[in-house]
Parts: structure tokens; C-alpha cells; sequence
């Protein structure tokens, strides 16, 4: 299985999109291929749920996957309040060419790097959230295990 991001394909909602009825924000994709006749065919287009994760943008920013666990990184739309727009990854598990949702890690800064090994995720992000000057970076370690629904 290879699974190749995208993130700025399908731009939906303000001010980069065109407005939903809901009045979400999304963007990205990230795109499912398997081996098949002579080459390796899509199968899927993954893109969290509105009723998943409300407002993201550049889904497919980063894309990680290990074992059974495939991880996608993406950003919330920058907001006044900070300086760097908060991230957010989806975590999906596979089973052969089925892929199910799992959960959803937030509250860090959009990942600049990202590992996976183990059950374990971990993201580097360079800045925090109120950096303004001498501004450093963290990392934060997941248990992906624990994301189950």
C-alpha cells in the first residue's frame, strides 16, 4: 500500500474556497494506492468527516504509516489568537486494502516532523504556540493505541 498526500486539492469553505452550507473549512487529501494488474491502482481518497474535524486545512501535509496504522497530519486555518496555526493528525488503521478511521491527535503546534513506530507517534513541531521571539520548538509522543473509538 502506498499513500501519497495532497494537500491543497479540494479547498472548500472560506476565505480560500468556495462557501459550505455548514460553514465548514477543509482541505487535502490523501490518496490510497494498492498493487494491481501492472502498476499500483487508487482505491481510496481519505479525507476526515466534517463531523471528524470541523476546520483543517493542507490534509496530506505530512503522511506516515507503519504496521497497521496509517497517520496523516494536516493544520487548523490560522486563527487570531496565535502566531502558528494549531495541528492536528488523523490516525487510520488498515486491514489489506480496508482502511478504517481511529482518531484524532490535536492541541500542538502543525508538525514539521513526524514518526511512527510501534503504536507510537511522535511530533516535532518548531515553535510554540506564543513564540514570538527565540522561539524553540517540541516534540509530543502519542499512544496510538489509545485513539481507539
Amino acid at each position: 500500500m502506498i499513500v501519497v498526500g495532497a494537500p491543497k486539492v479540494d479547498v472548500e469553505g472560506l476565505p480560500a474556497g468556495p462557501n459550505t452550507p455548514d460553514g465548514h473549512n477543509a482541505g487535502g487529501a490523501a490518496y490510497v494506492f494498492v498493487p494491481g494488474g501492472n502498476g499500483y491502482v487508487q482505491v481510496l481518497k481519505l479525507r476526515p468527516r466534517s463531523d471528524e474535524v470541523f476546520r483543517y486545512q493542507d490534509f496530506g501535509y505530512r503522511v506516515a504509516m507503519m504496521g497497521s496504522y496509517i497517520v496523516i497530519a494536516a493544520t487548523r486555518p490560522h486563527g487570531s489568537a496565535g502566531l502558528f496555526p494549531p495541528g492536528l493528525v488523523v490516525t487510520y488503521t488498515r486491514d489489506g486494502t480496508s482502511v478504517q478511521p481511529w482518531g484524532v491527535a490535536q492541541g500542538h503546534i502543525v508538525a514539521a516532523s513526524m514518526g511512527l513506530a510501534n503504536g507510537w507517534l511522535l511530533l516535532g513541531t518548531p515553535y510554540e504556540r506564543s513564540c514570538q521571539f527565540d522561539c524553540v520548538g517540541s516534540a509530543y509522543i502519542y499512544n496510538i493505541n489509545r485513539f481507539a473509538p
